[in-house]
């Protein structure tokens, strides 16, 4: 025996001597981690095969092979861990072991002596590869981190409570969210900080594996309740035993707010699509109907169901001939301009038309982008009727007014016509030079009664190319004997090659009678009216009225136009409001200058057949 205590035999092998008291291989293929045997002095006799599948090694190389070579350490003296389990301590440590292609594994190895008659006859090495687990130890770790991170930084309040309801744990977001520290929260019952009907109705609810429910709770700070949207899961041991309860909650109050105020402003919009007085369709972004209200149907006769769907290019209440006019306005809307007050034509399903004006507005949706528009129509039949009743009702009044000077007009030629005839009777020669002066006089006669008939006689409203020049002409021929009854000089200053404009004469002749006739009647002491006519920039013509009369002060010119305003003592005001009127259905514009004591100016702006504003959509 040596010092350590170790038996050498030299007539018989040490491995004789081992196997006859140790099965080494049944022994070692027991065990479920990698082992070996080696003798005294680190020499492996034997291995099992998970040794072998760790090492990468064969039996017949690790057999033989010093277990210096496969097991390294900083921290450790193979050596020595070898000699003291000799020496019959056991004893354990942590070794790099060096596979066969090179790869480092660490392991947790056991050194066992294997004694015989308390006599050590070698050592047992066994083996377990701590590589996966030390693996799984740091991803336990990054992700033990990881939850750290997010639970202190996350602005979502993380929290776990006992499934009564105590918390056990409370994110720092807590803070900014609520007002309180973690510290004053945790060893709480977490419902004392809700809402009491909240609690209620939390109360009554059976809360499922992972459930999401919205309460109010407690601002410390704030002094008020806070919308909370919280998601609670229920955290199981590994017996299946319902242990916590894990909550994520968010402050939504102002989404709450958002959301109550878009309900509120859809009920208020539903409100006034279903109690309009006027027809309303809604539209996409494509041109089909989404929506009409009930009254387009009763409007026009087709129900929701008739017409959701129907794309406005194929729209059974527009007829034929707007159907150009549609396409315009069709193109306009889907690129999200806003149209007001478009006067227009529609049929209804019993085939009756209608006089409608058209708005239309731009749908957007949350992102600003178009998503469709919406249609007004206004029924303005009954209105149309009324303003040409109107309209035959002025004419007839401007005929009326007009009688008395268009009478002495007529008395003059008359006096001569009946003076020639008694001549001729009475046989005096120079026939053929009465006869000239008769029919000169006579179509005197026919011309201002010609002009008073179109006047007064009431005529469709029909749009053609008219020259304006000879329309002012014609006006001033017919005004010319109410101006010499007040003793005033009608001069006309008209421009040559002046383009046409469409128009319905017979309703421009009777906006400027009535611009003259207010003139003339503004200069009872006589004087000058001075009508200019020309061109005004690319696309207008200018009528230019200018009188010297008594004017108006400010606050009345403002007022021109309005309905039964008036300065005349025996004036209506209807006058001025028809003829305005006639303008603005001729896409013009009127603009009136007055001063006290001076006079008054009056233009009259009308776009002719070059404007960019296209004159078939005139009506």
């Amino acid at each position: 025996m040596n010092q350590t205590g170790i038996v050498k035999r030299q007539d018989v092998s040490w491995r004789e001597q081992f196997e006859h008291h140790f099965p080494l291989p049944a022994m070692l293929e027991l065990h479920e981690d990698a082992v070996w045997a080696m003798d005294t002095e680190g020499t492996i006799i034997e291995v099992n095969t998970k040794a072998v599948s760790l090492t990468g090694y064969t039996r017949d190389t690790l057999n033989g092979m010093s277990v210096r070579q496969i097991l390294t350490s900083d921290k450790y003296s193979i050596h020595d861990v070898v000699q003291k389990t000799c020496a019959g301590e056991v004893q354990t440590a942590e070794f790099t072991l060096l596979t066969r292609v090179g790869m480092p594994l660490l392991v947790q190895t056991i050194f066992k002596p294997l004694l015989v008659q308390d006599v050590c006859m070698g050592v047992f090495c066994i083996a377990e590869d701590m590589t996966g687990r030390v693996t799984e130890q740091k991803r336990l770790q990054e992700i033990e981190r990881m939850y750290n991170l997010i639970s202190e930084n996350a602005q979502d309040i993380i929290s776990y409570s006992t499934p009564d309801g105590i918390c056990r744990y409370v994110s720092p977001a807590i803070r900014k969210a609520l007002g309180y520290e973690p510290e004053e929260i945790i060893g709480t019952l977490s419902t004392s900080y809700y809402h009491p009907d909240d609690v209620q109705e939390l109360l009554q609810k059976q809360l499922a594996d992972e459930d999401v429910f919205t309460l109010r709770v407690w601002h410390k700070q704030k002094s008020e309740y806070r919308w909370f949207e919280t998601t609670a899961k229920k955290i199981y041991d590994e017996n299946g035993t319902y242990r916590k309860i894990l909550g994520i909650g968010r402050d939504v109050t102002e989404r709450i707010k958002t959301e109550k105020e878009l309900r509120a402003t859809k009920d208020q919009l539903e409100a006034f699509i279903e109690g309009h007085s006027d027809a309303i369709a809604i539209f996409d972004q494509d041109g089909n109907v989404t929506r009409i209200n009930p009254v387009f149907e009763q409007m026009f006769g087709w129900t929701s169901e008739e017409m959701i769907g129907r794309n406005l290019l194929n729209f059974p209440s527009i007829p034929e001939s707007m159907q150009g006019q549609v396409h315009k306005l069709y193109d306009e809307a889907r690129s999200g301009t806003l149209l007001s007050g478009v006067e227009t034509m529609r049929v209804t399903k019993d085939g009756r038309m209608l006089n409608v004006l058209l708005s239309t507005s731009p749908i957007r949706d949350t992102n600003g982008n178009f998503a469709g528009w919406s249609a007004l129509l206004k029924d303005i039949t009954e209105k149309k009727q009324a303003e040409e009743l109107l309209l035959q009702s002025e004419k007839l009044s401007i005929a009326g007014q007009l009688a008395a000077g268009i009478a002495h007009e007529i008395r003059n030629p008359l006096t001569a016509l009946k003076g020639f005839t008694q001549l001729m009777k009475a046989g005096v020669s120079r026939t053929d030079e009465y006869l000239r002066i008769m029919e000169s006089e006579l179509n005197r006669i026919e011309l201002i009664l010609s002009e008073l008939l179109v006047l007064a006689k009431p005529q469709a409203q029909k749009f053609e190319l008219k020259d304006i020049a000879g329309i002012i002409q014609e006006v001033i021929t017919l005004i010319e004997s109410q101006a010499i009854l007040y003793g005033v000089e009608v001069l006309a200053e008209i421009e040559p090659d002046l383009p046409q404009i469409p128009c319905d004469g017979n309703q421009l002749k009777q906006v400027f009678i009535n611009f003259l006739k207010n003139a003339i009647e503004s200069m009872p002491h006589g004087g000058v009216i001075k009508v200019a006519l020309k061109k005004h920039g690319e696309h207008d013509l200018l009528v230019r009225i200018i009188d010297q009369g008594c004017g108006m002060p400010e606050d009345r010119v403002k007022k021109i136009g309005e309905p039964f305003y008036t300065t005349k003592e025996k004036g209506t005001g209807l006058g001025l409001m028809v003829s305005k009127k006639i303008i603005e259905v001729h896409r013009g514009r009127m603009c009136v200058q007055s001063q006290l004591g001076v006079g008054t100016t009056v233009e009259v702006y009308l776009p002719h057949t070059n404007s960019e504003e296209d004159h078939s959509k005139l009506p």
